[in-house]
């Protein structure tokens, strides 16, 4: 059986996940009010960025929900990440175009999140982690099927407004910042 997380490590790793859901929410939601372009396809992105925006808002409540509670410690302060995360999201935010933005979010910050969460359902302690098992199983689910969509609405937008040369700048800058492999999330540990 998989050795326990500590209260604290706990609070912190479901903080983290509150604070990248609740940002995914944010900054999904608000380029779901900007231009994607006309047409079709255009209207298909902001369809899935409005949808998922709402999807990791529900996420990001259900984190808090399982955010353990103990007398004296302030719940607000648990919703940090690390520097690495938010400046990613600090990065994604202002990014200008769609599709370059679209695809990064993607390739980065997405994956990296669902590695994550796979990581650490596989590492988690059944008898004492059971609430947070009981969201990391389907919110993976979920976020591997929203990102097998969102990477076929970005490569559909890439060909049709030939705007690929962006990205991947963007996408080298963010995995320097969000980094690889395990530990960049507090509580996490290998399996």
């Amino acid at each position: 059986m998989a050795e326990s997380r500590t209260i604290d490590q706990l609070a912190q790793l479901v903080g983290a996940f509150c604070f990248v859901e609740h940002s995914l929410f944010t900054l999904l939601g608000k380029w779901a009010a900007e231009s994607v372009g006309d047409g079709p396809l255009a209207a298909e992105a902001t369809v899935f960025l409005a949808t998922n925006a709402r999807h990791h808002g529900n996420v990001a409540e259900m984190w808090r929900e399982r955010l353990p509670v103990r007398a004296g410690v302030d719940q607000d302060a648990l919703f940090t990440a690390p520097v690495a995360v938010v400046e990613t999201f600090e990065r994604l935010g202002v990014a200008t175009d769609p599709v370059d933005r679209l695809q990064a979010l993607l390739e980065v910050p997405m994956v990296r999140l669902l590695d994550t969460y796979g990581v650490v359902q596989a590492s988690a302690n059944p008898a004492s982690e059971a609430p947070v098992l009981a969201v990391l199983g389907a919110v993976r689910r979920e976020g591997l099927a929203e990102l097998a969509s969102g990477q076929s609405i970005s490569d559909r937008l890439v060909l049709e407004t030939a705007s690929a040369g962006q990205s991947k700048a963007l996408v080298v800058e963010l995995e320097r910042a969000f980094g690889r492999g395990v530990g960049i999330f507090p509580g996490e540990r290998p399996t």
